[in-house]
């Protein structure tokens, strides 16, 4: 924001496997560092990879940045190939001398840049129209109200028990039942349960 002409920051700021090579070596940098961004987002839209990428340690992806040249496919485009070269130029200086007649280049020859400044440009491949929903076609949905209505199944009721509220519309909440408290053993019935093992191993010594 707001750098123009020979103004620089030098603000670390921006997702890591965009940021142009200068950011990570603490040089000032202008606008150039865009550009360069640019030129990985175009790298990736043409070969489907990042040029620089060396795995998931970022480290190895900055030092990538900053010493390593991009691979490009046999293949590809000579001019699409030209473009990116010059947006992934390691020296800001070369790469803001690219991009000031950057529209002149020759990737761009068929872009009537007039049209898309004002917004007539139409894109190459437009995605189909959807079928359009007529109410017709359309489910009607029940509203809120209608839907906190609907009783309680009820399996359920025993989960609103001790609640200080329930809406009227719902079925009548049955208290759930105290739970039976076991019996309360005493010394009497220790000892008779006790003897009753004992008697039962004797008879089975006979």
């Amino acid at each position: 924001m707001n750098i123009f002409g020979d103004t620089k920051t030098s603000d670390c700021v921006g997702t890591y496997i965009y940021m142009a090579p200068e950011i990570f070596l603490q040089k000032p940098y202008n606008t150039a560092v865009d550009w360069f961004s640019a030129g990985v987002v175009l790298y990736e839209m043409a070969i489907g990879g990042h040029p620089f990428y060396k795995g998931k340690l970022h480290w190895t992806t900055i030092m990538g940045k900053v010493n390593d040249e991009p691979v490009f496919p046999k293949k590809l485009d000579l001019q699409l190939k030209a473009i990116i070269k010059g947006l992934l130029d390691k020296s800001p200086e070369s790469r803001q001398k690219f991009v000031d007649n950057i529209r002149d280049h020759p990737f761009f020859t068929e872009i009537n840049w007039t049209d898309i400044e004002e917004a007539r440009a139409c894109p190459p491949f437009q995605l189909p129209l959807p079928e359009v929903m007529t109410l017709s076609k359309m489910n009607p949905v029940p509203c809120f109200s209608k839907l906190m209505r609907l009783p309680i199944a009820e399996e359920d009721q025993q989960l609103f028990c001790g609640f200080t509220f329930a809406s009227d519309g719902w079925k009548v909440i049955k208290p759930m039942p105290k739970p039976v408290k076991p019996h309360r053993r005493t010394f009497c019935s220790i000892v008779r349960d006790a003897l009753h093992r004992i008697w039962r191993r004797i008879k089975r010594w006979k």
